[in-house]
């Protein structure tokens, strides 16, 4: 029926396997259960087998930024396509739940940013005259059916 520590229970009646605690595949990715089973009879028989578990995983985790404030300097005359920095955000889900996609928040001429890359370029003219500084805001979006973001 199980130990005090598991998260996993087996009804002796009827042999169902549930869970009675908290799941994380973060944490946790599979579980080994030691199973017996023995009859009323006399003498009693027994058998045992390993049990493998897998944990599959539910989108659980929004994608983090590796540093989510940053600035650098480009030239007022970095020519269109200029790559200027590289944003980095992960996610510690699996699949197309860790999948993540970048996309530019603030509405700009300016800039764009590569969906799967994260590198940020000049798209264009920069005038600093006109404007020295622009602050941009990038999301990074998982790709799961019921997807997860953060902004930067």
């Amino acid at each position: 029926s199980g130990d005090n520590d598991s998260v996993f229970r087996i009804e002796p009646e009827t042999g169902e396997l549930k869970v009675i605690g908290y799941l994380d595949r973060e944490r946790e990715t599979e579980y080994y259960l030691n199973v017996t089973v023995y009859d009323q009879g006399r003498p009693q028989k027994t058998q045992s087998r390993l049990l493998p578990v897998m944990v599959l995983d539910v989108n659980d985790n929004a994608p983090k930024f590796e540093r989510p404030l940053a600035s650098f300097r480009v030239t007022e005359n970095a020519l269109n396509g200029t790559a200027i920095f590289r944003l980095n955000a992960t996610d510690p889900d699996v699949g197309e739940n860790a999948n993540v996609a970048y996309s530019l928040v603030t509405d700009t001429p300016h800039f764009r940013v590569d969906t799967v890359t994260g590198v940020l370029y000049v798209t264009a003219p920069l005038d600093r005259e006109k404007e020295e500084l622009y602050e941009l805001k990038i999301r990074a979006s998982d790709r799961a059916s019921d997807p997860k973001d953060v902004e930067a």
